[in-house]
This record gives structure tokens, sequence and C-alpha cells, in this order.
């Protein structure tokens, strides 16, 4: 939290910034076979955190990101980004491809501090798999 200038706490946020669905869909692996033949389904922005989900031999898999500021432990850590696994049973070599992708965008990638603002209020930020640019 932070106050503004008459004193208040605000509530602020990093968000990402939006009309970066092609950079996302890269750093996720679209149209790439990953490690424990993991195919990206699609990902969905929603606050501070991305939520990206693959279909993988052993089963769905859900990796999430967020600014690297807020990492847990266990994540993998690229200069901006921390990557946890969410859901699911995600390989270390599929984590260690998905940061690789992210660290040949994340110089690209925009973040934004929102204050006051709840992440409900906008579009629900997916990113489709069949929406996601061809090359």
């Amino acid at each position: 939290m932070l106050a503004s200038d008459d004193g208040t706490a605000v509530d602020v946020e990093l968000v990402f910034a939006s009309g970066q669905d092609q950079i996302m869909a890269e750093m996720f692996g679209w149209g790439l076979v990953l490690p424990g033949e993991c195919r990206f389904l699609g990902g969905q922005a929603k606050g501070p955190a991305i939520h990206s989900t693959y279909a993988c031999a052993g089963g769905e898999v859900v990796l999430e990101l967020t600014h690297s500021s807020q990492a847990a432990p266990e994540s993998a850590l690229t200069e901006h980004f921390a990557i946890g696994v969410e859901r699911g049973e995600a390989s270390f070599a599929l984590v260690n491809a998905v940061a690789a992708l992210v660290r040949t965008r994340e110089a690209d990638f925009e973040w934004r501090w929102r204050a006051g603002h709840h992440p409900d209020d906008e579009d629900d930020g997916r990113v489709e798999d069949d929406e996601a640019p061809s090359d």
C-alpha cells in the first residue's frame, strides 16, 4: 500500500500492460512441443499473475508467472519473472524451457503499476492458443 497526496492508503498492484498477447504467447511456447510432450493451450493474465496452461503427456499443467519481486522460494527466476507450478505435475525441464522462452522476450514485456483499481474491473486478459499470432 502507498499513501495518496491526502495521506489515505491506496492499494497498488503491479499488472501487465494490455496489447501484449503476441509476446505472452511466444513466452509460453505457442506452437512448440515442450519437454514432457507439453503444448501450450492458453493463458490468462489477471492482476499481477499470468497463468499458462499446457496439455502434457502426464496431464494438464498450469504455470503461474508473476513479477520476480513476488517470487515464491521454489520459483524459477528470470530477470523480470518468477515461474511457479500452480497445478499439475510439471517437470523441471518444462519449467526451465518456459524460463528460457521468457528470457528471450521479457525485455519487450511491459509492467505497469495500478493504484486503487480492482483487477476484476477489466477484461479477463485471456490468451487462447487459436488466437495467438502466427509466424
